[in-house]
């Protein structure tokens, strides 16, 4: 394989959705790209409009909060590993609109209330938001709310 061949696998994989430089490493390693072609290429697909660091970002944050219905904390996290840097990460966070995001977790906290004393639900409610991605005092406030 040649660099151009290389390039052009690296393009196909970037026009059917977004991803991010991380992904497109990942594949060329697994292509068996020489790793001396991993920067070459990742600037050229950058130029190229191929990969936006942010525009990955804001689709990311999107899919993970309002579809799989993960909180800021967790989505920060992946993020992370995924090596989008803390700025970017901080502010498509930042957009989000904070009232939308209470509404997903009072939901989430809503439709796994099970009948029987709120007092013994809130531990496992409460675990349950914070495995989710969910900030611990947001969720304290929407647990104590119901105390209301």
């Amino acid at each position: 394989m040649d660099k151009k061949e290389a390039l052009d696998g690296a393009r196909a994989f970037c026009s059917h959705r977004e991803t991010c430089g991380a992904e497109v490493v990942r594949k060329l390693v697994s292509r068996g790209v020489p790793a001396d072609w991993h920067q070459e290429i990742l600037d050229t697909l950058k130029r190229e409009g191929y990969l936006d660091e942010m525009r990955f970002a804001r689709a990311y944050v999107h899919d993970k909060i309002w579809l799989n219905q993960w909180g800021r904390v967790k989505v920060r996290y992946m993020l992370g590993t995924l090596h989008i840097s803390r700025e970017v990460t901080t502010q498509v966070l930042g957009e989000l609109d904070e009232e939308q995001y209470r509404d997903l977790l009072r939901s989430l906290l809503d439709r796994n209330r099970r009948s029987g004393s709120l007092r013994e639900q809130k531990p496992r409610l409460f675990r349950f938001a914070v495995a989710r991605g969910f900030e611990n005092d947001l969720v304290l406030k929407e647990l104590n709310r119901w105390e209301e």
